[in-house]
Order: structure tokens, then C-alpha cells, then sequence
């Protein structure tokens, strides 16, 4: 563990929520940050590439159950610094057992009246007489995989002092818990961050960070009114870019 890197991860974790994790490096001159699985073979959950004049701390959520540990490694032209966090989960609750159904017990049978006829009921006649003029529905036509991005995914950008702050988040699960696991192959892989002509962070993301995305940073200067662009690349790829006005403090 260095000193130098400064790495907050809950002690406790939820197993149905991401996990917030937030990076500040007390060095200059950082090119990378990388967030890791600390396991013995790490995987890599993401890595952003800061350029000149972005300050050197971030702000991210990740969705990893196999995680009990997060690994961060910063690096400069001549150091790598790193920092490790671990955190527990809490012992799912025992669900209650349940009583057996019991069957319900048999309808008396009650003998129908006697009419004095008795006259034979073509039940395949009558069903198809009594569903004659309704149309069924055809299939439904095969949904097509959800867009990667969604409207209640936002670009935000705020002065704050002589930086400009930046968030990319959504509330929303994008890959949803359960009944969606296939959502777990799309995702944004790739993402650069411009600031007019200057690129200001570039990143690789993994699927472990965009379940409920949230992206936090920073970089000097910035001026209200000026426009951000985002572009991003899929995993599926498929391209697209979301655009923000820095608004003043």
C-alpha cells in the first residue's frame, strides 16, 4: 500500500448493490489509473488514461459478487503506485420454511336434475361455436437487445473553483438483476472524454461497471457554456456520443 494513493471502499458491501469506490492519487504527473479484482490472478475492471490538466482522482461503482477486494494502481512516466482495499458482505438471511400445501379437499358431486331428456352435449362443436369470430393474436414480433444507452443516462458538468467537475451516471440498472443476464455482453468498453479539441480522459471499462454507472472527475479550467462530448464505444460495436454544457458555480 502506498501512501500516496488514497483508495475508500466501504467496509461493508451490499450483494444487490454496486460497490462506490473513490481514487485520489497525492502525485503529479499521473498518466494511469487502474482499478482491479484483488484476487491472485487480478482482472482488470477498469483503466482511464488521464491527459494534461485532469486532476488525478475518480469516482466509479462496480457489480462484482465474486469481489471481497479492490486493487488500485496508479501510474507515472517512472512509478507505479498502488493501493488495496478488502470489505465483507453480510450472510444472506435464511428464508423461512415454508409449510407444505395441503390439497384442497374434493368438491361434493351434486347430481343434476332430471329433465326427462337426454340429449348429448358435442362439446368440440360447442367450444368452436362459441369462440367462432374471435382472431387470435399472431406471435409478437422478437424484441430487438435494449439501446446501450438510455435516456436516463446523463452527461453532467458543473465549474466548481478553477476545475470542472464531471458525472456520468444513471440510476437505472442497465443490466438488470436476474432476468437480464445477457445484458451482461453489451456494455460500453470504451469511452474518451472531449473538451473541444483537447481530450481530457480516455478509458476501458469492463461489464463489472456498468450495471448502475456512475463516473465522477475532474480536470483544470473549463468554462460555462463551453460543451463536453462523450464518445463511446460498445462491446457489441456500436457507437454513439452524449454532449453537456458546463454549467457555472
Amino acid at each position: 500500500n502506498s501512501a500516496d494513493v488514497l483508495l475508500q471502499v466501504p467496509a461493508m458491501v451490499d450483494r444487490l448493490a454496486p460497490i462506490p469506490i473513490r481514487i485520489r492519487v497525492l502525485q503529479e504527473g499521473v498518466e494511469w489509473i487502474s482499478l482491479l479484482s484483488d484476487t491472485p490472478d487480478p482482472a482488470l475492471l477498469a483503466r482511464f488514461s488521464l491527459e494534461a490538466g485532469t486532476l488525478p482522482e475518480l469516482s466509479i461503482r462496480v457489480f462484482d459478487n465474486s469481489l471481497d477486494g479492490i486493487l488500485a494502481v496508479a501510474t507515472t512516466a517512472s512509478r507505479y503506485l498502488a493501493a488495496r482495499r478488502t470489505f465483507q458482505r453480510p450472510e444472506p438471511e435464511p428464508e423461512p420454511e415454508s409449510e407444505p400445501e395441503q390439497e384442497p379437499a374434493p368438491e361434493a358431486w351434486v347430481p343434476a336434475a332430471d329433465t326427462g331428456t337426454d340429449t348429448a352435449i358435442a362439446l368440440d362443436d360447442f367450444v368452436i361455436d362459441a369462440l367462432g369470430g374471435i382472431e387470435f393474436p399472431g406471435p409478437a414480433p422478437a424484441a430487438g437487445p435494449p439501446p446501450l444507452l438510455d435516456d436516463k443516462l446523463k452527461l453532467s458538468a458543473a465549474l466548481v473553483g478553477e476545475t470542472t467537475v464531471v458525472r456520468l451516471s444513471s440510476g437505472s440498472l442497465l443490466q438488470q438483476l436476474g432476468g437480464a443476464e445477457a445484458d451482461a455482453e453489451r456494455w460500453i468498453s470504451e469511452l474518451e472524454l472531449m473538451y473541444g479539441e483537447r481530450r481530457v480522459l480516455s478509458g476501458e471499462l469492463s461489464s463489472a461497471v456498468w450495471h448502475q454507472p456512475f463516473f465522477q472527475f475532474a480536470f483544470a479550467g473549463g468554462k460555462a457554456g463551453d460543451q463536453l462530448a462523450l464518445r463511446w464505444l460498445g462491446s457489441d460495436g456500436s457507437r454513439g456520443q452524449l454532449t453537456a454544457e458546463i454549467a457555472p458555480q
